[in-house]
This record gives structure tokens, sequence and C-alpha cells, in this order.
């Protein structure tokens, strides 16, 4: 820490003792903004820290989703669609079925 060579010796008159008390005041300003700096800078770095691990957290989550989502359309995709296709043909062939029921019953 730099100190001032007016602040070692005894002031010789009120001036010098005035000047001696300004200093003082001034390096203690200055050690007080040291710390209110790294308290700053230490809080920067926390925060940093801890949007990185919202950020990772926030990540997964979205993958998670995204997964999620992948397999609906698998499942919807495979399943379902053949579920609808059976569907719709069973109902074509019923009604191809009522209408020869109808044929065979104007026939007779």
């Amino acid at each position: 820490k730099r100190r001032h060579e007016l602040l070692e010796r005894e002031p010789e008159d009120s001036v010098e003792k005035d000047y001696q008390d300004a200093l003082h005041k001034s390096y203690n300003c200055e050690a007080r903004l040291k710390m209110e700096v790294i308290g700053l800078h230490a809080a920067g770095v926390l925060n940093g820290i801890y949007c990185n691990r919202l950020h990772s957290q926030l990540a997964a989550q979205e993958e998670k989703e995204q997964n999620a989502k992948k397999k609906e359309r698998q499942i919807d995709g495979g399943w379902l669609t053949k579920f609808y296709q059976r569907v719709v043909d069973h109902e074509k062939a019923t009604e191809e079925e009522e209408l020869a029921k109808e044929e065979r019953r104007k026939t007779k």
C-alpha cells in the first residue's frame, strides 16, 4: 500500500495538519471504494455462475420436452395412423356389405 511521506512526519502547522487529515480521509475513502469494487466483482462472478447453472438446467428441460414430443410423434406416426387407416377400411367394407345386401334384396 502506498503511503505519502506527509503522513510520516509531525505536522509543523495547522495547514499541514489539515492536509494530513484530508489525506487520511482520502486513503480511507479509497480503501472503502476498493472493498465495494471487490464486493461488486464477487457478486458479478456469483451471478455469472448462477446464470450458467440456470442455462444448463433450462437446456436440459428443453431437450427433455423435445424428446417427449419426438416420442409422441413416433407414436402418432405409427400406431395412430395405422389404427385410423384400419377404421377407415372397416367403414368402407361395412358400407360395401350394406350396399351388397340392399342389391340382393332388390333382386329378390
